[in-house]
């Protein structure tokens, strides 16, 4: 038995994570749909701007193998 994990395994973990992380996210998605009212200012300003610059920000605050895991910014 070999202790090498094929890059296909690595992909398909990675995949799997992520569609747990979406499930997680989105657990809560309609309760905040029912609890924010749509004109709400903090909706406004997440459909016009764009917050994706924020990961190149602070990514080297993180450090892939010490510490906690790091939360993506962007949900």
């Amino acid at each position: 038995m070999s202790n090498i994990i094929s890059i296909e395994k690595i992909k398909e973990r990675l995949i799997m994570l992520k569609r747990q992380q979406e499930m997680m996210i989105s657990k809560y998605a309609d309760l905040y749909d029912i609890l924010i009212q749509k004109d709400h200012i903090l909706r406004k300003i997440k459909e016009l701007v764009d917050f994706s610059f924020v990961i190149e920000e602070v990514e080297k605050n993180y450090n892939l193998t010490h510490g906690r895991g790091a939360k993506d910014p962007i949900r």
